[in-house]
């Protein structure tokens, strides 16, 4: 599903202005970007002019995705009367995805006569295709715009009644259409709200449901496909937005041991560190921005200093990073195979039995299939399938002191088949 070949799904929010868009901001910013692999770049632009050619550019050359929000309140942008000549110009110059609008769930994104009114949703979709239809037929992908988590005007029904709309209105124009996510970190822990509504589904909007889960946290992109299959039928790409973005009374505080380290672990996860596999983003997440690469405004939580030297929060988490890689690149030398399932073998041959029970296992892990303890030596995890009748524990021994790590499911018929399941589930 995704479109770009981007080697990672990292991106950055950039200054939160529609300022910094010279030779010179490129010449620092540029560099910058690339030592970090990131592949996407969030841009505000202003309505009024464009953003110089140059700056995307060269952006596009150095392998980064530019992604352009017009963040006025969408009845603004439908207002503009040349909007349609520089939606066009930025697509001449290579620019594929567009967020319009911003949190417009929030009761200050809306003059008050509007606010009150029942038919807000309508009052944002109508003007939002409207101008959506622009960007598309000059070939952009158009995202709807960053929701606040719960809101004023809760998020989930937002999105629900919006998509609903854009479905019955524009059906031709729906596969063009993409959702912008903004995703809380720090609130709750990382695996909040996990599996979306299909683990959590007595939810219900605008209500604390004691210790159930919502969609308030890093997994608020299931919870919005699951919105998504249910209204259009289909996955809709996702951008994350605004990770990593701390209240405004909070800018001048660096980030807590705790928010770094959290922070640390979704940078991984954005950069696909091989240590983070387990924990991979589905398909449809076209990539996830931290906020912010930098700031003009004292904010002490980004990343980088107006002249592009690092924080020190971020000195750390890149080093721990590049430190982390090459204990996993060391790991690899030694250990080439990742997950060996380690089977048995009988003076007649191998058991059909085995074979078949182990399916689902194969299925969800695809681990590589063997029948030597000694090849299974070379792998970082092994899934030894026998009692000690059949693999003693000195061989299990063996296998630990090489390195690996070692896991036995052992049983007789159903027990077996029980204790096959348990560690699929687990």
């Amino acid at each position: 599903m995704n479109e770009t070949a981007n080697s990672s799904l990292l991106g950055f929010h950039y200054f939160n202005n529609t300022e910094h868009f010279s030779q010179n901001d490129l010449e620092v910013w540029l560099p910058v970007l690339k030592s970090l692999n990131v592949s996407w770049l969030l841009l505000q632009s202003p309505t009024n002019r464009a953003i110089p050619e140059f700056f995307i550019n060269e952006l596009i050359a150095g392998g980064i995705t530019p992604v352009l929000q017009f963040p006025e309140p969408i009845q603004r942008l439908d207002a503009y009367g040349d909007l349609d000549l520089l939606i066009a110009t930025y697509a001449k110059w290579g620019i594929k995805h567009l967020i319009l609008s911003d949190q417009p769930n929030m009761k200050n994104s809306w003059k008050p006569e509007s606010w009150i009114k029942e038919d807000l949703v309508e009052q944002f979709t109508y003007p939002f295709m409207n101008v959506a239809n622009q960007a598309i037929n000059q070939g952009m992908k158009v995202f709807l715009p960053p929701l606040v988590p719960g809101g004023d005007y809760w998020d989930t029904v937002f999105l629900w009644e919006a998509l609903k709309l854009l479905t019955t209105e524009a059906p031709e124009n729906i596969k063009n259409i993409g959702i912008s996510a903004s995703t809380d970190i720090y609130t709750h822990d990382l695996e909040w709200g996990s599996g979306g509504p299909d683990n959590w589904p007595i939810i219900k909007p605008y209500h604390e449901q004691g210790d159930h889960q919502d969609q308030r946290g890093l997994h608020i992109y299931e919870w919005y496909d699951a919105i998504s299959k249910a209204v259009v039928g289909q996955s809709l790409e996702i951008l994350l937005l605004n990770i990593g973005k701390s209240p405004q009374s909070d800018i001048s505080t660096a980030p807590s041991d705790q928010e770094e380290n959290t922070l640390a672990t979704v940078f991984g996860l954005l950069t696909k560190n091989p240590l983070e596999l387990n924990k991979t983003l589905p398909p449809y997440v076209l990539g996830g921005f931290i906020h912010t690469l930098t700031s003009d405004s004292g904010e002490i939580k980004s990343w980088f200093k107006p002249d592009g030297s690092p924080a020190e929060f971020t000195t750390s988490i890149i080093e721990n990073y590049t430190a982390e890689l090459e204990l996993q690149s060391n790991e690899r030398k030694t250990h080439p195979i990742d997950h060996y399932l380690l089977l048995p073998t009988y003076e007649w041959g191998v058991a059909d039995w085995h074979l078949d029970v182990v399916k689902p296992f194969i299925k969800k892990f695809q681990p590589t299939i063997g029948f030597s303890a000694r090849e299974a030596s070379f792998s970082r995890k092994v899934t030894v399938l026998g009692g000690h009748q059949v693999f003693p524990e000195e061989i299990l021994n063996k296998l630990r002191t090489s390195g690996s790590e070692v896991h036995r499911i052992e049983g007789d018929g159903t027990e077996l088949v029980s204790n096959i399941s348990k560690q699929i589930t687990n």
